[in-house]
């Protein structure tokens, strides 16, 4: 009886404790955001946009607003500099997409080439960013990919893809990586697409390559990391420098523990200067491509 009372008690002041707390975060002045890359024998891109604030309602209008459209953009490579002009890509219904890059219809468009280090320089708004990133050589390669039939009854359409991988000795080798379905889809990261040789570092070993996500369109994955039978996959698996290795482990440990109580607070480690978003990103891309029968 005491203890049934005890606890009609201590339920009774837990209950009283509790409070409604209801917590707006203020407007945030709008930072630049970075999202640029260059690949090797291809011509560099930069996309510019304006931060939008957390709790901001996201449509077509606000986004094709958000881009920068007037900033001052060049590259170097150490040998020579040129710079980057605005392009446009029509999406319909009357919204279009821009980026800037090089001068694509001069003969010497700088193009990406391994080894080198690449920098860019932007002037917007009477600031000046800078970030810098660097084409590695292929000491971490995917050697070869194939497909595994799964065992269970409800996944029969369904297989599991493993890659071998050869890593040179010496630490220091990172990578992201990316799978396509077919030849009309796009090349999606993976749920966590970046790593590095702490633990393989001068070893050959096999792993499981779990199929990229789209994290606009599809928060779920729903397919486990597999792939269906009668699928066209390439993957894309390039080395990266330690920089572009950063900013994307901890970009993707935030997203991936967004909504989970239970995790510590994630910064992102962006490669850009003066407090802009985002990185300038260099790879080395290997790809690999598998037909996976129907039957």
């Amino acid at each position: 009886m005491k203890q049934c009372i005890l606890f009609i008690i201590i339920a009774g002041l837990l209950t009283s404790c509790e409070k409604n707390i209801d917590f707006i975060p203020p407007n945030q002045a709008q930072l630049l955001v970075v999202d640029g890359n260059i690949e090797t024998g291809k011509y560099p891109q930069v996309v510019l946009s304006t931060s939008i604030n957390f709790l901001s309602t996201i449509g077509w209008n606000q986004l094709e607003n958000s881009y920068v459209h007037d900033a001052d953009i060049t590259i170097s490579d150490s040998t020579s500099t040129q710079p980057l002009i605005e392009y446009t890509i029509p999406l319909g219904a009357g919204f279009n997409a821009y980026y800037y890059s090089v001068d694509t219809t001069k003969v010497n468009a700088m193009r990406g080439i391994v080894g080198k280090t690449y920098t860019i320089n932007i002037k917007y708004n009477n600031q000046t960013y800078t970030s810098t990133s660097t084409i590695p050589f292929p000491r971490l390669r995917l050697d070869s990919i194939w497909y595994e039939n799964i065992a269970v009854k409800e996944d029969s359409d369904k297989v599991n893809i493993r890659g071998k991988f050869i890593d040179q000795k010496g630490f220091g080798d990172n990578f992201r990586y990316f799978t396509k379905r077919n030849t009309k889809g796009s090349f999606l990261p993976g749920r966590n697409s970046v790593g590095n040789d702490q633990v393989i570092d001068g070893t050959t070993f096999i792993t499981k390559i779990s199929q990229g996500v789209d994290r606009i369109s599809d928060t779920t994955d729903t397919n486990k990391g597999q792939f269906m039978k009668g699928d066209t996959i390439t993957i894309k698996f390039c080395n990266v420098d330690k920089g572009v290795y950063t900013f994307w482990n901890t970009w993707e440990f935030s997203y991936n523990s967004t909504g989970n109580p239970f995790s510590s607070p994630g910064v992102v480690l962006n490669n850009v200067s003066n407090g802009a978003l985002g990185a300038f990103c260099a790879y080395n891309p290997q790809y690999k491509t598998l037909i996976v029968p129907k039957k």
